[in-house]
């Protein structure tokens, strides 16, 4: 029996990301922090994480973090990011073409999640630079992104039933959906959604705003959405 040499294909896809890369200048800081994966017994993923450049690191908002779950003082139920604790979440899967078997390694973080630009860097380089930080980040497989820690159980950092199941808690924006409900003719457009079958989720992960492409465009079923944006593959 002949196998096909598996290839490699890396997304770098932030936690809850939702087609949003695109490339623009960062702007200059005099050191920037980088943050390296590390913690994790799989070779292919851990030598395939990317190091992720952060913006503006002096903004709490935009560091990497723990997704965590807390009690306000009314009693409510609150999801917050650690940033103490920096965690990169990946998701690893395989899908098929007609040219070969392919490997899908997915990296995501909280916040922010666009993604700014894309470089290839000698490592070595990176760790003698003076004007680079470098923090450790532990990796974790993203399905404990569905049992966050709280008190003596868990919960999930997405909505599980009702018309925001599969939605992460807390990330719905109004005015996208003011704007763009009606020609996506989806009312929770530009809210983070989970990763995932959208048969299970009841959410598809879509990346056309086009609501004839919805299927033809949902990332989990990867070799479709590669036909769809013209990826040969």
């Amino acid at each position: 029996m002949f196998i096909k040499p598996m290839r490699i294909f890396m997304l770098g896809v932030f936690l809850i990301l939702s087609g949003c890369a695109y490339h623009q200048k960062i702007p200059f800081e005099k050191t920037k922090t980088l943050y390296q994966g590390q913690d994790l017994n799989d070779p292919l993923i851990l030598r395939q994480t990317p190091m992720l450049l952060i913006h503006n690191s002096a903004s709490i908002y935009n560091r990497i973090g723990r997704p965590s779950a807390r009690y306000d003082d009314q009693g409510e139920e609150q999801i917050y990011v650690d940033t103490e604790h920096p965690v990169i979440y990946y998701l690893k899967r395989t899908f098929t073409t007609s040219k070969g078997q392919y490997t899908n390694l997915i990296y995501l973080r909280p916040g922010v999640h666009r993604v700014m630009d894309i470089a290839v860097v000698e490592e070595g380089a990176l760790k003698k630079s003076l004007h680079f930080t470098i923090l450790p980040a532990s990796l974790k497989p993203m399905q404990e992104l569905e049992r966050i820690p709280l008190d003596a159980g868990t919960t999930s950092f997405y909505y599980n039933k009702g018309v925001l199941k599969g939605h992460v808690k807390g990330s719905v924006k109004p005015w996208e959906s003011i704007f763009l409900s009606l020609p996506s003719l989806d009312f929770f457009v530009g809210t983070d959604n989970i990763y995932g079958d959208r048969k299970e989720t009841d959410n598809p992960f879509y990346t056309s705003l086009k609501p004839w492409n919805r299927e033809a465009s949902d990332m989990w079923y990867f070799a479709t959405f590669l036909k769809f944006w013209g990826w040969r593959l």
